[in-house]
């Protein structure tokens, strides 16, 4: 836990980080900043900082800069902060929102759009979809001799229905306590990827049937996570990217965005989370902070902005706190 001393130390450091890129020296603090300590004092805390993981020497200068771990426990404070005060939520903000009507994740779209005209940042919205809702009910029932209907219903109420040749060879009622004991209550994903096994564990025969209720799920472009991005371009106008190193795993995560929706998709909480940046991948330039909310019990959806490390993150999270105040509010009344 950081004393009062290292915390202001370190935001100094960090906000001047921030403003100028460059590694932060004990004079420019006690010239640029009203610490009131002496430039040998504060040589002493930023040593401190150093052994804790919260700053690094760099090679070129006798000046430090802030760590990823840094920079989130700066971001962490900024939130902790602005969430103490309890303010209603705007009512131009409110009548935008409710323009979408009641549906969440259209209201999550909504959200984005917004932080576009609040921020300069690029924005996300993440909807996981059907894939990581659970079965409430799912069975065939037999139209003639040689086709059965299919249907699979959600705990979110999204009904999948398909028609399924199988020549008479199934027994309806076997097939479906079959089904009912294997997968009532389990996520779809986990039917798509267990259901060949169990099955041929179990009859052995007309694998054909299978297939097809399989290719006809993996198939349904409803089934999949929907994650919009807007305004990536502005980030290649950041100083930050004008490395072509740097451009180039902008490119990448622009081009296949899979990292970023693994990344969302692990967050069960109803919060606000923080990621600056992460190792070896293409987030590794990026901090990203999202407004993470639970769709019954067990889908997610996210909004939030994506933006160089070195960004504004006060005026930031506060445009996300305002849109997260409103969206909750909102939500509650659905």
């Amino acid at each position: 836990m950081l004393n009062n001393r290292e915390i202001t130390i370190l935001n100094s450091i960090i906000n001047s980080f921030i403003e100028t890129g460059q590694p932060v020296g004990s004079r420019t603090l006690e010239k640029n900043y009203n610490i009131g300590l002496s430039s040998a004092t504060i040589r002493n805390v930023m040593s401190d900082l150093e052994s804790m993981g919260f700053l690094s020497k760099t090679h070129h200068s006798s000046g430090r800069v802030p760590s990823e771990m840094a920079i989130e426990e700066y971001v962490l404070r900024i939130i902790e902060d602005s969430t103490k005060t309890a303010d209603n939520p705007r009512k131009l903000v409110t009548k935008l929102f409710e323009a979408e009507g009641a549906k969440i994740e259209d209201m999550m779209l909504k959200a984005s759009e917004i932080l576009n005209l609040m921020t300069n940042y690029a924005t996300l919205t993440f909807i996981s979809h059907v894939k990581d809702a659970k079965i409430k009910q799912v069975f065939i029932k037999r139209i003639d001799n040689k086709n059965v209907l299919f249907v699979l219903m959600s705990d979110q109420l999204q009904v999948i229905t398909n028609v399924i040749k199988d020549e008479g060879i199934l027994d309806e009622e076997k097939f479906n306590n079959f089904l009912e004991e294997n997968f009532y209550n389990q996520k779809i994903s986990y039917f798509i990827q267990n259901l060949e096994r169990l099955y041929n564990l179990e009859f052995k025969q007309n694998l054909d049937f299978i297939k097809q209720i399989l290719k006809d799920l993996e198939n349904d472009d409803n089934l999949d996570d929907e994650l919009v991005l807007s305004g990536f371009t502005r980030l290649l106008d950041e100083p930050d990217f004008l490395d072509t190193d740097e451009t180039k795993q902008l490119a990448i995560l622009m081009e296949d965005n899979t990292v970023l929706k693994d990344l969302l998709k692990n967050e069960t909480e109803d919060k606000i989370q923080v990621y600056i940046g992460k190792g070896d991948s293409v987030l590794k330039n990026l901090s990203i902070i999202t407004s993470n909310y639970t769709l019954g019990d067990s889908r997610t959806a996210s909004f939030g902005i994506i933006a160089p490390i070195r960004m504004n993150y006060e005026s930031a999270i506060n445009a996300i706190l305002e849109l997260d105040k409103t969206l909750r509010y909102l939500k509650s009344k659905i």
